[in-house]
């Protein structure tokens, strides 16, 4: 008899003593190869001889789980689920586990490689340490009856993405392939275009309908051409989520949404402009670009700098791309393949340089005057529309095209080469412009320089662009969630992170890209052991907020070896610090609690990361739980350099401190005018007229960009300081947030109006008793707030307890149970 005990993969053998009949299989069996294989996942029944489908409850931890990898990035593997606790799950039913790198084992986590630890098809089996979201788990390794068990290895199976573009009159589809040798290759670059009427633009309306007529026969012509027989074998689903026009972006954008629904491919939305960067930089080879991008509807000088994409110089009012299409529609030009090309084409024939408005101001260009110039010109009687040899007064409909053209063009090279000058780079990648090139050629040859770009396949709308930005970003995991994947007509490229990586840091591009979060990070401070609870509770709850930023905790000479062990048992990451203080501080009439707060200013110097990146660092007190993913504050808030943003001291001094300064009143106090009504409140702005309190602010919550600079400055005003130092230096360079990223303990209470349960991101436990310092059910007004945090540590405890009792056993012993 075969094994009745043995789990079966689908595609494996089935062990079989002959009372298997290959003609008369059992459901989940099938034959190949005169050999009876499972068809599923599961334990086969030796009397129905046939492997049942079996519903599995959903993991929880401590589960065991199989299944097999699907996707890797640095900081992270992602399975499949297929088995929960040896029951197998039926198709269509699918939960996703997420191994962390600092899951994937116990010892040397610092050491710990993903990509040496698993390929893309490995089985493994894990346990499940703690719930995500509805359908995703993080699950560990961390064990030696755990990792990969089963495998026929996919680590030489490219990666391929199907990219969706549709903008504006342009409708693309390409598929992209990225090897595992770090090459890549075209598969499919098919595109349609919605053409007017020579002399007649396109509506949005018409494009669209035109894209939703051939939007599926282009994605199946691509599919014949790359010799994909289905969507199946495709990665992920990429589509332009904008800029562009709405309803042409809409149209292709659902189309893409329901091929993620229907074959279960991750979705990337893709912005136009990175679509077209990325694909010239790949094209061209060019590696640290000033970046010159002209379209229809944009026209931007880009370059790197302090992890943005920053617009250096644009157009004031009407894009070039739009500027040559309304030329070419009042001399009749065909918009196939585009217009600027069919201008393009008619210039080389123009032999005249005629007059036109010069409009350059800084980095910036005007276009509206030079266009309104051009079209009078074809009213002007020396007008012909062919040239005529015998009268030297006419100029023609080509001459028009060839000076717009050459006056244009020499605007741009202006403000490219100030660009080139600012950035220090000797590289220009054209992206949507192909005459320009010669013209930008003379320009870097006099600077030293090369000038790159690409030819009509790729400078023309297309989806093969798209495929290529949104596989860099699949290959680092940054899918965008359904409910994130409404297109935006107008979306702020300088809002956008780029795929970068750490080995050319002065790079906006990378063949082998890593994760750009590495240069973020939340970081707290611990002083003494005591403080071990919190901290591992912070940590615990920005992983169950799913962020993508590790915490680094700051450490000084005070905290034990063991402390040290237990937080290299949990995977947190540890810088050594040395304490800081004023001064004279013990001269100081104040709250001993605060002493260690000087000591949070070693998180400001840019060691904490390379010194050639300008990072961006969170800070956050140990006696806080992130109950909501504050991401958002490392990534798009918009904070000016040299700036920090917090949030406001509540300065109503309710246990009237006679140390407080005698202004610490409810009366002036900037949360007191503050009601939240279904919307969280804005914080008040400081302005000339606020009260002096309106300018402090607490410091468990600081967002800023470290640099060695701004600590020498502070380090030089510690010595003659008071409490309020960061106030004092950031006075009118602070940016106030709102009270839910740093959301006091004490305001639910003193500030009823202002607070809401469900909008608190973070909660801080300031004052003397901190959660743990004192039981569960003996915290009074705060015992609600005390029970998030206990809820907190309970995770930590039971998580801890799998690893080391021991270490159970010392954090328990700064923890009050009686």
């Amino acid at each position: 008899m075969p094994q009745v005990t043995q789990l079966y993969f689908p595609g494996q053998p089935i062990e079989n003593d002959g009372s298997i009949k290959p003609d008369l299989l059992g459901n989940g069996l099938y034959k190949r190869n005169n050999v009876v294989r499972s068809a599923l996942v599961g334990f086969l029944d030796p009397l129905t001889k046939s492997i049942p489908q079996t519903r599995a409850k959903p993991p929880t931890p401590s589960s065991l789980v199989i299944g097999h990898v699907v996707r890797l990035s640095p900081s992270q593997a992602t399975i499949s689920i297929s088995v929960v606790d040896d029951v197998a799950l039926p198709p269509g039913e699918d939960f996703t586990g997420v191994i962390r790198v600092q899951d994937v084992r116990s010892t040397e986590k610092d050491r710990v490689k993903i990509a040496d630890c698993f390929r893309n098809g490995d089985i493994v089996r894990g346990q499940v340490i703690s719930l995500g979201d509805s359908r995703s788990y993080y699950v560990t390794t961390a064990r030696n009856d755990l990792g990969v068990i089963f495998a026929e290895s996919e680590a030489e199976k490219p990666i391929l993405a199907l990219g969706l573009e549709g903008s504006a009159n342009k409708l693309g589809a390409g598929i992209m392939q990225h090897n595992s040798d770090g090459t890549t290759l075209i598969r499919a670059n098919v595109r349609r275009t919605y053409i007017t009427p020579p002399g007649e633009g396109f509506l949005p309306r018409d494009t669209a309908a035109h894209h939703k007529q051939w939007v599926l026969k282009v994605i199946q012509e691509a599919l014949a051409v790359a010799e994909c027989h289905s969507l199946a074998v495709i990665d992920c689903i990429c589509f332009t989520k904008g800029p562009g026009m709405g309803a042409p972006l809409q149209s292709v954008a659902v189309v893409a949404r329901i091929l993620s629904m229907l074959y279960k491919k991750p979705l990337i939305g893709v912005n136009h402009c990175v679509g077209h960067i990325e694909m010239g930089r790949l094209v061209t080879g060019a590696q640290n670009p000033i970046v010159l991008y002209v379209s229809g509807g944009n026209t931007q000088v880009i370059a790197y700098s302090q992890q943005r994409y920053r617009i250096f110089g644009e157009t004031l009012d009407i894009a070039v791309g739009n500027c040559l299409d309304r030329f070419a529609r009042v001399i009749g030009l065909s918009n196939d393949p585009s217009p600027g090309y069919n201008i393009e084409l008619e210039a080389k024939k123009g032999a005249k340089l005629i007059p036109l408005p010069y409009a350059t101001k800084g980095m910036d260009i005007s276009l509206s005057g030079i266009l309104s110039a051009t079209e009078a010109y074809t009213l002007d009687k020396r007008y012909r529309k062919e040239t005529d040899p015998n009268d030297e007064d006419t100029f023609t409909a080509a001459d028009l095209c060839f000076s717009l053209q050459e006056t244009v063009f020499a605007m741009l090279v202006e403000i490219t080469e100030r660009a080139m000058a600012h950035i220090g780079s000797k590289e220009v990648l054209i992206v949507g412009g192909v005459v320009l090139q010669g013209m930008m050629a003379t320009m870097a040859k006099e600077r030293n320089g090369n000038v790159f770009a690409t030819d009509e396949r790729f400078c023309i709308d297309n989806g093969i662009m798209i495929a290529q930005a949104g596989i860099l970003a699949y290959r680092m995991d940054l899918t965008t969630p359904l409910k994130d994947t409404c297109c935006t007509q107008s979306a702020v490229l300088q809002r956008l992170r780029p795929v970068i990586s750490d080995s050319e840091p002065t790079s906006i591009f990378s063949e082998h890209p890593f994760i750009f979060w590495q240069m973020r990070a939340f970081v707290t401070l611990l002083t003494k052991d005591s403080y071990l609870p919190g901290t591992l509770v912070l940590n615990q709850s920005l992983i169950d907020v799913k962020s993508r930023y590790e915490l680094v905790v700051m450490i000084t000479a005070g905290v034990s070896d063991d402390i040290r062990q237990i937080l290299a048992l949990e995977g947190i990451k540890v810088k050594q610090i040395t304490r800081l203080e004023p001064p004279g501080l013990s001269s100081v009439k104040r709250d001993k609690r605060f002493d260690d707060t000087w000591t949070k200013l070693r998180g400001v110097p840019g060691e904490l990361s390379s010194n050639r990146w300008s990072i961006r660092v969170l800070l956050l007190d140990s006696d806080m739980i992130v109950r909501q993913n504050m991401d958002d504050l490392l990534e798009d808030f918009e904070l000016a350099d040299g700036w920090i943003a917090a949030c406001h001291a509540c300065t109503c001094n309710p246990r009237k401190l006679s140390h407080y300064p005698v202004d610490w009143t409810p009366e002036n106090c900037a949360y007191t005018p503050l009601i939240t009504d279904n919307v969280v409140p804005a914080a008040l702005a400081i302005t000339a007229n606020s009260p002096r309190t309106y300018g402090l602010l607490n410091s468990g919550t600081v967002l800023l960009t470290p640099s060695q600079s701004l600590a020498n400055d502070l380090y030089k005003l510690l010595s003659n300081s008071k409490l309020d130092l960061l106030a004092k230096y950031f006075k009118g360079k602070w940016k106030p947030l709102p009270y839910i990223y740093n959301a006091l303990k004490t305001l639910r209470n003193i500030h009823a109006p202002l607070w809401r349960d469900e909008d608190v991101k973070c909660v801080h436990y300031i004052l003397a008793d901190k959660p743990w310092m004192r039981p569960r059910g003996t915290g009074g007004d705060y015992e609600l707030l005390n029970g998030w945090w206990w809820d907190k540590y309970a995770e930590v405890k039971e998580k801890l307890s799998r690893m080391s009792p021991k270490a159970v056993e010392m954090l328990e012993s700064f923890v009050s149970t009686e």
